[in-house]
């Protein structure tokens, strides 16, 4: 009986976590240039925040969100300060790029 209800709470703890864990990986990778691997383009995409940082992981979510593999020539600009009647407020950022899906056979590209 101990060994039984042992497996069922480790199958139930990997039931639990295993969808965090293969939630954060599936996020499409990112590349300033354009990798050597054959792709097909699955179109642009864009996103901003208050941070760099902040709009890339937010783009990596919207390439996911088109079922990419990666984006490509990524182009991140912060926008740095802008005056507001009497205060300075930070501009946010912003990332764009090329949404893609690897080929199957991912032979590089002559």
């Amino acid at each position: 009986m101990f060994i039984m209800r042992t497996i069922l709470q480790n199958l139930w703890l990997a039931l639990f976590f295993l969808p965090l864990s293969l939630s954060a990986g599936e996020l499409p990778e990112i590349y300033e240039t354009v990798p050597s691997r054959l792709f097909q383009t699955l179109g642009p995409v864009g996103a901003g925040a208050k941070e760099v940082g902040e709009a890339r992981q937010k783009l990596r979510q919207e390439a996911a969100k088109m079922d990419a593999d990666a984006v490509v020539a990524v182009v991140c600009e912060s926008g740095g300060i802008k005056r507001n009647g009497l205060m300075w407020a930070k501009e946010t950022a912003y990332c764009k790029g090329m949404a893609v899906k690897y080929e199957s056979s991912g032979l590089p590209q002559k």
